[in-house]
């Protein structure tokens, strides 16, 4: 079981810790995939540095909502938010069997004037985008529907398995050794069974001269 247990999942283990780790700290890992995967970058801040909060957000939720559902009126908003660090707004849409419930469909509006800085799609971008976007679905299984989350949640659960079943066979193989003294490794489907049998004309330990 433990063997078999840690080699069916050992795919999937692998995914998420990977996707983990990237997510965890991108500014290390996506230098790297930059290299061989170059990625679409966001459009640059607006905001001037050490302006008032008034100047940078003069249009409103509203306003910035309109501007980016007059580009795109096919499909339903699933988020709006400020990238406070940058000015502009970004809003979401999620259109049908999209990989993401955030949504991955990305417009930028200017904060300032209402203008659209930018759009974002990972299908229409380059392969970093994609490899990019692609990190919370895979991590969370969001990308492979209901069935995608239980096979990530039930993965997950595999390393504490494995910690309890390894621990059980240390623990078994430690006491025969105790009851037995020290042996060469049976190689039988029989052993470790518990017992102590030994070869025929084999002299225990204890009473060999």
């Amino acid at each position: 079981m433990h063997r078999s247990v840690g080699l069916a999942s050992f795919v999937v283990l692998v995914v998420i810790a990977f996707t983990g780790l990237y997510m965890n700290i991108p500014a290390v890992v996506e230098p790297a995939l930059a290299a061989v995967a170059p990625f679409t970058e966001r459009p640059p801040s607006v905001r001037t540095q050490g302006a008032a909060r008034e100047a940078v957000w003069k249009v409103g939720w509203d306003a910035a909502y309109g501007r980016a559902r007059a580009e795109h009126a096919d499909d339903p908003v699933a988020g709006i938010g400020r990238i406070e660090a940058r000015g502009y707004y970004q809003v979401r849409f999620l259109p049908p069997g999209d990989i993401m419930d955030s949504g991955t469909i990305r417009y930028f509006v200017d904060g300032r004037d209402g203008r659209l800085l930018g759009r974002f799609d990972h299908r229409e971008g380059t392969a970093g985008d994609k490899i990019r976007t692609w990190q919370f679905p895979l991590h969370s299984g969001q990308g492979f529907g209901l069935a995608g989350r239980i096979l990530v949640c039930v993965t997950g659960l595999v390393p504490l398995l494995l910690a309890f079943t390894g621990l059980w066979l240390w623990l078994r193989r430690t006491r025969l050794r105790r009851r037995c003294g020290p042996e060469p490794r049976p190689t039988s489907p029989a052993a470790g069974s518990g017992s102590c049998a030994r070869p025929a004309g084999a002299s225990s330990p204890t009473t060999a001269r």
